[in-house]
């Protein structure tokens, strides 16, 4: 099996479907996929607070779909959640246009010298918050897709997509608006779904006596650009 020129590098996702014939795998562009949360700001110092993007580098995929149905995709990623990737300076450049595309922020991040994301992300990590040494994977499953036009954060989208999350070791499904394209081979998704911290047995972090803290709510953010195995289609 041959991969076109810069795939050679990202990840492969293998699929096994169960009782959907014909299901096509995919492998996913990593570099032009995410998987990330968007932490709101909060508290009545908000203004010297900030936003984050979390996002996961280490992971492990599965995608498949039968045809060009939407409703055919099965995908579910696993997260190792000590490797979540806090404010990267790169990772906010990249992302924030379609971050704020989605409606989901109107102003961009922040910038944080490396000694603050260092602490920033222990404390994301820490027993009081995700707790990694008790519960170090994160993981989410897609349920169902059905087609439903609509509008969500000012942004129009396709389908309704419901989500399985697991975090912290609780699981919450929602339902997500969501853009999918399926076509020549590819897949394009684009998704937004708001889950609260406190859903999954979290408390909010913060400080400054709750002056400075994070907001109960968050946005998953997931863009997701695969090609189907074997389709010898060139990158875009």
């Amino acid at each position: 099996m041959t991969h076109p020129p810069g795939w050679k590098s990202r990840l492969c996702i293998v699929l096994v479907l169960a009782g959907v014939a014909g299901a096509a795998e995919y492998t996913i562009d990593t570099a032009e996929s995410l998987f990330a949360v968007v932490v709101h700001k909060g508290g009545i110092a908000a203004r010297f607070a900030h936003n984050h993007l979390v996002v996961a580098q280490a992971y492990a995929a599965k995608l498949s779909i039968a045809g060009t149905d939407p409703a055919t995709i099965r995908f579910d990623v696993d997260i190792e959640a000590a490797q979540l990737q806090v404010d990267a300076p790169e990772a906010h450049t990249k992302w924030y246009p379609e971050i704020a595309e989605a409606g989901i922020l109107d102003e961009p991040f922040k910038p944080l010298d490396d000694a603050d994301r260092k602490t920033i992300a222990e404390h994301m990590l820490a027993k009081g918050q995700l707790d990694v040494k008790q519960f170090p994977r994160i993981s989410a499953k897609v349920v169902e897709v059905r087609e439903e036009r609509g509008t969500y954060l000012e942004r129009e989208y396709t389908h309704v997509v419901t989500l399985d999350f697991t975090v912290h070791g609780t699981s919450v499904q929602r339902e997500c608006p969501a853009r999918i394209v399926i076509e020549d081979g590819r897949v394009k998704v684009d998704a937004v779904g708001a889950f609260t911290f406190s859903g999954f047995g979290i408390k909010p972090y913060s400080a400054m006596a709750g002056a400075v803290k994070n907001r109960d709510e968050f946005h998953v953010f997931v863009r997701v650009r695969a090609l189907a195995e074997g389709t010898g289609a060139q990158d875009e």
